[in-house]
């Protein structure tokens, strides 16, 4: 998901697939899920950790850097699931 400033508001500016070919194997890492499954993180119903444990976010790169950035992302990911939005309108 890519987000940018507009009229003062974060607007969605594209959502899918990563525009990046290939990561870089020392730091990068990609995440994948079903929308409905970003919502459950974001609502708190489970975070990342278990979410991957239970196959619902895909995940590719250096698993032991990841992990380290696991409390950061989950709080991430509660912070974004507490502002209203409209989750089909991103492109």
């Amino acid at each position: 998901m890519q987000i940018a400033l507009n009229d003062n508001k974060a607007h969605c500016t594209h959502g899918g697939t990563s525009g990046t070919s290939t990561l870089d194997s020392a730091a990068d890492y990609l995440m994948w899920a079903d929308t409905t499954r970003w919502r459950e993180m974001g609502t708190g119903d489970y975070g990342p950790m278990r979410a991957m444990m239970l196959g619902r976010l895909n995940f590719a790169g250096p698993k032991l850097e990841a992990m380290s950035n696991m409390g950061p992302f989950e709080s991430f990911l509660l912070l974004v699931g507490k502002v209203p939005g409209d989750w089909e309108v991103c492109p």
